[in-house]
C-alpha cells in the first residue's frame, strides 16, 4: 500500500512520457519501413520491376525480339516471358491490332499487323519488332492472312496485295467497290 501512495505522490512523470514517445517513434519508423517496402515490391509499377525491365532492357539490346497480340494490343518481349505494350507510331487511341503476321526469308523476319480504328483500317510493316511503320489502308476493313510463305491483305474495297518478303507488295486485284 505505501508503494502506491509513494508511486501517486511521484511527479516527475518519468516511465511514462519517455515510453509513449518511444512508442509514438517505433510506429512512425514502422510506418515509413512498411510504406518503403510497398514501393519496392507492389507489382507491375514497383520500383524493382521497374529496374528489372530497364536492365532487360539494357542487356537484350542485340538480342532476338518476340511480338505478340494480347487484348487487341500489341507486345514485344526479349525473353518471352516479360512482355511490353509497343508503340506503334501514327496508331489511333481506340485502335485494335486485329490480324498478325509473321513473314521469314532466308535474311530476315518481319512482322505485319492490322489495326482497325474508328478512323478505318491500316497494314504496319516492322523489321525488328519494335519500330513499326504504316503503309496500306482503308475506310472500312483490312484483312491480313499468312500466304504460303508470304502474306496477303484484302482491302474491305476490294483491294488485294501480295508479298513474299513483307516488304514488297504486289496488287492482285484493282476491284473497288
Amino acid at each position: 500500500m505505501e508503494r502506491i501512495k509513494a508511486t501517486l505522490k511521484n511527479k516527475s512523470g518519468e516511465g511514462h512520457i519517455d515510453t509513449a514517445v518511444k512508442i509514438i517513434i517505433a510506429v512512425v519508423i514502422g510506418a515509413l519501413l512498411l510504406g518503403g517496402f510497398f514501393l519496392l515490391f507492389k507489382g507491375e509499377n514497383g520500383i524493382l520491376k521497374q529496374l528489372n525491365n530497364k536492365v532487360d532492357d539494357m542487356v537484350n539490346m542485340g538480342g532476338t525480339v518476340q511480338v505478340r497480340q494480347n487484348d487487341g494490343k500489341l507486345e514485344y518481349s526479349y525473353d518471352g516471358e516479360s512482355w511490353k505494350q509497343s508503340n506503334v507510331a501514327g496508331l489511333a487511341s481506340d485502335a485494335k491490332v486485329n490480324y498478325y503476321v509473321t513473314v521469314e526469308t532466308r535474311d530476315t523476319m518481319v512482322w505485319l499487323i492490322s489495326c482497325s480504328s474508328s478512323v478505318g483500317a491500316r497494314l504496319y510493316i516492322s523489321t525488328d519488332g519494335l519500330n513499326w511503320t504504316p503503309s496500306y489502308s482503308d475506310k472500312s476493313s483490312l484483312y491480313l492472312a499468312k500466304s504460303g510463305s508470304g502474306a496477303r491483305i484484302s482491302c474491305g474495297d476490294g483491294r488485294a496485295y501480295t508479298t513474299q518478303d513483307g516488304i514488297n507488295w504486289t496488287m492482285t486485284s484493282t476491284k473497288r467497290y
